[in-house]
């Protein structure tokens, strides 16, 4: 009977241990992104003078480029990173505006 827990036990802590290295993985990435998209939408509102989709769409666009490029992705890639993160800027923009 003990072995049997003593077993639990080290699988339990085993899956504990990797699960923590995976959500401090998670939690770094979206803090870069974070980071990134709070830094280019300042820069650009600043820049534009206004808050408004499209800073939103261009900062979401260049934090996901900028991210894509240590993949070492094409500029077909690059370019369709972006358009994606634009379009999840936009939509974070929206759902944040609608929760205030």
């Amino acid at each position: 009977r003990n072995r049997y827990l003593k077993e639990v036990y080290v699988t339990t802590s085993k899956a504990i241990s990797v699960d923590i290295k995976r959500i401090k993985s998670t939690a770094k990435g979206f803090a870069i992104f974070g980071g990134l998209f709070s830094l280019y939408e300042c820069i650009i509102e600043k820049n534009r003078h206004k808050k408004d989709l499209k800073s939103s769409f261009i900062s979401g666009g260049l934090t996901t480029t900028t991210i894509s490029i240590t993949t070492g992705l094409s500029y077909r890639g690059l370019l369709l990173a972006g358009l994606s993160g634009g379009t999840l800027g936009v939509v974070m923009e929206k759902l944040f505006d609608s929760i205030h």
